[in-house]
């Protein structure tokens, strides 16, 4: 098939840049033509190009251009969008539309339903912006900037308003059920809405030789994360953790911690699996909305149980007395629980831990996600017959 994958790069890269760059490897991999159409918010700078940014929000007439001109010459199957803010906007979902070229959208986070994509304000989950009231992030300033709360508030209600993301993409490929659920309730239609989990390149992982040595936490370190339940956990259960992600942006966590916790700092690709094989079992302790959970995957390839938080698209991933156990979402005494039962019965981890492999395996590698996903395209490709209709256009 012929793709063209389209991005706009935050500047801070993250799971969304990596994940990018994995599908478009793997689909290359497996015999398709991918063209990439990108931006990269590095490029803004100065409070011109700023500006600028603000109003390609809503409409981008280079993005168009650039991606009707694209149509035209490449004669594609499908459109894959991935990210389209600031610099892209729903201007590139027009040009498709006038050329009859079907547009799957991979939602990985929250930007349909919530301006600022993670439904939380101000460290609390919040849901008051779905369905049309997306004023609120700008009346809670849930940016902390006034002008970007606007900003955003603005382009989620002009976007709402013309009905492009709503009424011109023929698959919604949400990462998690959970999203996929939200994704309805913001008003976009039930019936393209499809469910594709993540994936990644799972490892072939050898059997544990011993339980493990500590409790591991891989991941960003910032409040939504729910590390400071894992510290007071562990304070309480006097259980070894370690845990794994550059701490320098909350600081006040390595005061006052309790001897059996220790921060290792940020870990390389290659030292993950080592940290992960030395590991008991994984925590996640989350206090928001995790749309899927990668990390719980890469863990279960490993053969570790998985104590995560019970919300969001995290219980989808680990099921609870499986693969790994659910804890209630902030609760102190339940995660010191959760996590000593498990530390206690080697038995019980190490059963937990092949199921998790078994899953893992089943759902979330990338021979399977590459299945699906050009399964997808299929759908909506033979469903419009896009290169057909442009080149009759064309004629």
């Amino acid at each position: 098939m012929r793709i063209v994958n389209v991005h706009n790069r935050h500047a801070g890269a993250g799971g969304m840049e990596v994940l990018f760059e994995a599908i478009t490897n793997l689909l290359r991999a497996h015999g398709n033509e991918v063209i990439v159409v990108e931006r990269d918010n590095k490029e803004i700078g100065g409070l011109g190009a700023k500006l600028s940014a603000v109003g390609s929000m809503i409409h981008s007439k280079s993005a168009k251009a650039e991606m009707s001109s694209i149509l035209r010459d490449q004669l594609p199957d499908v459109v894959h969008i991935h990210n389209l803010y600031p610099q892209l906007s729903p201007s590139v979902v027009e040009a498709c539309k006038e050329a009859n070229v079907p547009v799957v959208m991979s939602v990985q986070d929250y930007k349909l339903t919530c301006p600022t994509a993670q439904h939380l304000r101000h460290g609390k989950i919040c849901e008051k912006c779905i369905g049309g009231a997306e004023w609120n992030c700008a009346i809670h300033n849930c940016r902390k900037s006034v002008p970007m709360s606007v900003a955003y508030a603005l382009r989620n209600t002009v976007t709402r308003w013309r009905g492009t993301l709503r009424d011109d993409i023929d698959a919604y490929l949400c990462c998690s059920r959970f999203v996929a659920d939200l994704t309805i309730r913001g008003g976009y239609p039930a019936d393209r809405v499809r469910v594709l989990y993540n994936f990644s390149d799972l490892p072939d992982a050898p059997k544990k030789t011993s339980p493990g040595d500590y409790i591991a936490y891989v991941g960003r370190i910032s409040p939504e994360k729910g590390i400071d339940v894992l510290i007071e956990a562990a304070r309480r259960n006097k259980l070894p953790v370690k845990i794994a992600g550059d701490g320098s942006a909350m600081p006040e966590l390595q005061s006052n911690l309790p001897g059996n916790v220790q921060f290792v700092g940020k870990l390389s690709r290659d030292a993950l699996p080592n940290f992960l094989m030395n590991a008991r079992m994984l925590a996640v302790p989350s206090t928001w909305y995790e749309a899927f959970g990668i990390v719980c995957a890469e863990a279960m390839a490993y053969r570790l149980p998985v104590v995560a938080s019970d919300i969001g698209g995290l219980p989808e991933v680990v099921d609870h007395n499986v693969t790994g156990l659910c804890v209630p979402m902030g609760n102190v005494d339940a995660w010191a629980d959760a996590m000593s039962s498990l530390w206690n019965d080697a038995d019980r981890a190490r059963n937990m831990g092949e199921a998790g492999r078994t899953k893992a395996l089943a759902e979330y590698s990338s021979e399977v996600y590459c299945e699906r996903l050009t399964a997808a395209y299929r759908r909506v490709s033979k469903s419009s017959n896009a290169p057909a209709k442009l080149a009759k256009a064309q004629a």
